[in-house]
């Protein structure tokens, strides 16, 4: 089964205050193939992470530094990278940040 389309902005709008508060919400709660985590977060917050999982970063709105190997770079709107299985990494968001976040788990593909 696959979900319905929906706008990106407005489940962002949706979300607002649980996003700018830090708090990272799933963009799809049931979707059938739980491979793919696929999260927005965002406000100003700085969480440090080993990447469990290949994982796909991609800046929405506002700026975001993310640092691997003690290199700090910042990412602005519509920026991305992929965050290898096993790395280290800081990600410090702004209060205005929007970011989504997809990890990629291979054993839970069905």
């Amino acid at each position: 089964l696959v979900p319905d389309p929906f706008s990106l902005n407005d489940f962002i709008e949706q979300h607002h205050s649980e996003i700018t508060s830090g708090k990272p919400v799933p963009l799809f709660t049931n979707h059938p193939d739980k491979e793919f985590n696929i999260t927005v977060v965002g406000g100003t917050k700085k969480d440090t992470f080993i990447a469990q999982f290949e994982t796909w970063f991609y800046q929405i709105k506002g700026k975001s530094t993310i640092t691997i190997n003690e290199r700090p770079d910042i990412f602005e709107e519509g920026w991305c990278c992929s965050i290898p299985i096993g790395t280290h990494y800081t990600l410090e968001t702004t209060e205005h940040s929007v970011v989504l976040l997809v990890s990629n788990d291979p054993t839970r593909n069905k």
